[in-house]
């Protein structure tokens, strides 16, 4: 002792001596070599310690029989645990075990030692504990049959351990390797947990799994882990229905970012059966988003829930409401929730404007089309940003101008010819239903309702005869049912010169019989009404207002 004490009191003069410049040569090589010695024991010193011989200290504790024994080694090697391993400190907590499952007497007791001392250990040892340290004090809940109640403290502290474990786990798997590893870790810690304490695995876990690998896995794997959470535990209680809503929540996001919508409106169906509200905003404008796109009459009923759950409406929650009115031609329901936005002192958009607009072209009417003319000057007037985006509103204010004061046909309307007065042409059903179903009887009623839809022509005549090899000159003879030989004593040519040619397919050529069969029997359609002066006028304002916007493709085709 004397010895180390001396060697490290002459340190500070030896390094000043050596810093000197005066000392010679001889001398600075002196005090280097008893530097050198001093340090040299030192290192002896700190090499005899108990903390540093490692494996004498880990050789022993294997050997320890009993627990009295292995804290025997421990107290003798210094007693702490600062600089051990976790592998050492389940080594220590194993014999503690072992000894809290050889003595019957005190056990609860000595179950509380064993979590505290756990506790300690790994606090100063500054590691965390792994699954390995968990077993061990789960296997001694198992092994004595204790109740959970009766030691619910130690089953939460376990418990809440693999919960950080799992998170910490999947935190270092790698992105690539997670969409593999990332459920089998999971299925593994909840297997464990099922198996060493008897019981189903917490919330937190599920939320934390769910949470980690919702980027990396489908919403099918999402889905089912929800599922067993419903069926492990029950939404009850403040904590429970918080993480069952965080659940739902990261569920409905993943679902609306892959394009599952019928399965966000079903799973956000349950959240409203369920009460788990409120919801964030974009969890709120995503569901009406695809209820106004899926499921229009169900979006009303979504809107009043979350209105009724304390979520202020906004500003895209009416357009969303707006857009499904106008899809069901609703246009009451649609003006009423314009007024009750703007009531609200919220100043409606473009695409609220577009909405109203839609419902009110939708229906078509005099007074709608000046509504929505009227509209349209409104947006163009209160809405600072011009609708560069779309020009969905200038072609529905265009569609009104130009049907405004204007009587049209309605649409896929065509006046077609009048039922034929002759009762020959004219069949009844009964005398339809009597004829005889041959085939000669089906040439027969085939010839003779073409001969009554049109009258004979030099074109049918020759179709019975042979056609025609050459080009039609001429017009075609009054006697087209004459034979050549009579056409040709009353003075008119015959043969190639005879008339039109045989008719042929349909779609061929426009001189054909054919096409001269399909113009009589498609009629043209009538022409439709001019502008009025107040359409022409909104017209003009509407097709300037496109170009200035920049639509200038569609101005160019509607101009």
């Amino acid at each position: 002792f004397f010895r180390f004490t001396s060697n490290f009191c002459i340190l500070p003069f030896m390094a000043m001596m050596l810093s000197s410049r005066t000392l010679a040569h001889p001398l600075r090589q002196l005090c280097r070599k008893c530097t050198a010695a001093s340090f040299s024991s030192s290192s002896c010193f700190f090499a005899a310690s108990p903390a540093v011989d490692f494996k004498d200290f880990m050789s022993r504790l294997e050997n320890a029989v009993t627990f009295q024994q292995a804290q025997a080694v421990w107290k003798e090697f210094g007693g702490s645990a600062r600089g051990l391993s976790v592998d050492v400190i389940n080594l220590y907590l194993k014999k503690q075990a072992d000894d809290v499952l050889a003595t019957p007497k005190d056990r609860l007791q000595k179950i509380s030692s064993l979590f505290e001392a756990s506790k300690d250990l790994f606090e100063e040892a500054g590691v965390t504990p792994n699954l390995a340290t968990y077993t061990i004090l789960a296997f001694v809940l198992r092994e004595l049959k204790i109740d959970s109640a009766a030691a619910r403290e130690s089953v939460e502290y376990i418990a809440s351990g693999v919960n950080t474990l799992v998170a910490r786990a999947l935190s270092s798997i790698p992105k690539e390797e997670l969409p593999i590893q990332g459920p089998a870790l999971v299925s593994h810690c909840i297997n464990w947990l099922r198996e060493n304490l008897q019981q189903e695995p917490d919330l937190t876990l599920y939320y934390t799994a769910v949470k980690l690998l919702a980027p990396a896995l489908s919403p099918a794997w999402l889905a089912r882990m929800v599922a067993e959470a419903r069926k492990a535990h029950k939404v009850e209680g403040e904590v429970n229905r918080d993480l069952f809503r965080k659940l739902y929540l990261v569920l409905l996001q993943k679902l609306y970012i892959t394009g599952h919508s019928r399965r966000f409106l079903l799973f956000l169906r349950t959240v409203l059966e369920l009460g788990l509200l409120p919801l964030p905003a974009h969890i709120v404008n995503c569901s009406l988003h695809l209820s106004s796109l899926r499921e229009p009459r169900r979006t009303k009923v979504l809107f009043e829930a979350f209105t009724l759950a304390d979520v202020k409406p906004t500003l895209p929650m009416f357009e969303h409401l707006l857009r499904s009115q106008a899809a069901l031609k609703e246009v009451e329901l649609a003006e009423n929730t314009f007024k009750s936005m703007l009531t609200q002192g919220i100043s409606p958009s473009v695409v609220a404007y577009t909405a109203l607009m839609k419902a009110h072209c939708a229906r078509g009417r005099q007074e709608d089309l000046r509504r929505t003319l009227d509209l349209y000057a409104e947006m163009r007037e209160r809405c600072t940003s011009p609708p560069t985006a779309s020009c969905e509103p200038h072609l529905l204010a265009l569609r009104a101008a130009s049907r405004l004061g204007r009587k049209l046909p309605k649409k896929g309307s065509s006046k077609l010819p009048a039922p034929s007065s002759d009762p020959n042409t004219a069949a009844s059903p009964q005398a339809s239903l009597a004829k005889p179903v041959g085939k000669k009887a089906q040439d027969e009623t085939k010839n003779a309702s073409s001969a009554t839809a049109q009258p004979p022509t030099s074109s049918s005549a020759l179709s019975e005869t042979k056609p025609s090899q050459g080009p039609t000159k001429g017009k075609a003879s009054e006697n087209s049912g004459a034979s050549p030989s009579k056409a040709k004593q009353a003075g008119q040519p015959s043969g190639k010169s005879q008339g039109a040619p045989a008719p042929g397919p349909k779609g061929g050529n426009p001189k054909s019989g054919g096409a001269q069969k399909a113009r009589d029997t498609h009629p043209k359609k009538a022409a439709r009404p001019p502008l009025t002066p107040e359409g022409a006028k909104w017209r003009v304002r509407v097709l300037s207002d496109l170009k200035q916007d920049g639509h200038r493709l569609m101005w160019f085709l509607r101009s």
